[in-house]
């Protein structure tokens, strides 16, 4: 592949990628959905959030700027995360993590009805090495912990617009909760339906707030959901309108 096709495909992946508060401690980035934020295991020359971060944290002068990766979001996933650049914030931020500190909120477009208004959903998560698929644990299943926070914004028929917050952040949370829910995310092949309204799954992390590592101050940050997902609920209001 020649270097101009690497930069278009750089410029196409990163496009919407944009670092919204940096100081010692903390990066504050919105991610746009098609972007990875970590290197999957064999993926040595793939585009990611980390890998595009460092470039332009290098560009700005620092040699080899350290940075850590604290929470993630999944491919098709848009909206704002946080990085840690010393290993003092990773650490205040895991705690923060698990202290339910760190608050986000994450914004779906699902289909059906849900029968009530809002709810938590406790189910422990198992992993499928082989499919890399995850799914509510059974018995004996190895399985990690995950509370998942859930509220109706908006009803339509046959979809609703749910917020979920999350107490735990395991890998395909909302959108395995939410299925199993029967609350489907639209445009999620793996866990959800097809949908003509969007190419990808319908999940944006809205906002985020935690204490600064260092000053302890409280900070919040909050990023409108990208045009694709936008232009989604329209068409769902125009097509149960009509």
């Amino acid at each position: 592949v020649c270097s101009s096709d690497l930069t278009v495909h750089r410029q196409q992946v990163t496009d919407g990628l944009e670092i919204l508060h940096q100081d010692r401690q903390i990066l504050v980035v919105q991610k746009p959905a098609g972007l990875l934020t970590v290197a999957t295991e064999d993926g040595e020359n793939e585009i990611t959030l980390q890998s595009e971060i460092y470039r332009r944290l290098r560009k700005e002068g620092g040699k080899n700027p350290p940075f850590f990766i604290v929470q993630r979001l999944d491919l098709e996933t848009s909206g704002v995360m946080v990085l840690a650049r010393t290993a003092e914030a990773r650490d205040s931020i895991k705690r923060q993590l698990l202290n339910n500190k760190f608050r986000r909120r994450y914004l779906a477009i699902c289909e059906g009805s849900a029968p009530t208004d809002s709810g938590t959903c406790d189910l422990p998560l198992h992993t499928d090495k082989r499919h890399r698929k995850v799914r509510i644990a059974r018995p004996h299943d190895p399985c990690k912990s995950a509370i998942t926070h859930w509220k109706v914004i908006q009803r339509w028929q046959g979809h609703c617009l749910v917020e979920a917050h999350l107490e735990t952040g395991r890998r395909n949370q909302i959108r395995v909760h939410l299925a199993h829910l029967q609350l489907p995310l639209i445009g999620d092949d793996k866990y959800g339906v097809r949908s003509p309204w969007i190419q990808r799954a319908a999940l944006h992390a809205e906002s985020l707030s935690l204490q600064h590592p260092q000053s302890g101050e409280n900070l919040d940050f909050k990023v409108e959901p990208p045009g694709d997902f936008q232009e989604c609920l329209k068409a769902i209001e125009a097509a149960s309108a009509g």
